[in-house]
């Protein structure tokens, strides 16, 4: 199961420290994963598995906030969703 996340979003500052530490405002991701597991010993105490799949991030609310929004004239926005990778190593003990 996916649920959506929130980020804030801000900037420290750029290289010549002109744009100073500013707050961004915050985007909502939505990143849902498709996995396959292989178990090494099922239905046993320790059960070691490892997985692999693909992971589709939605960027929702993608714009920028406030007056940090706009830098030197350009808006600030996520420009495009992402695919990626996912691998995943892990033990249950039952």
């Amino acid at each position: 199961m996916a649920l959506g996340a929130r980020h804030n979003v801000s900037i420290t500052s750029d290289y010549n420290g002109i744009i100073g530490n500013q707050s961004l405002g915050s985007v909502n991701l939505f990143p849902p994963i498709l996995s396959v597991q292989w178990h090494f010993n099922p239905d046993q105490l320790v059960d070691p598995h490892i997985g692999g799949g693909v992971n589709y991030t939605f960027m929702l609310d993608r714009g920028a906030k406030g007056s940090a929004g706009v830098i030197n004239g350009n808006k600030i926005k996520i420009g495009h969703d992402s695919w990626g990778f996912v691998l995943q190593a892990c033990v249950d003990v039952n």
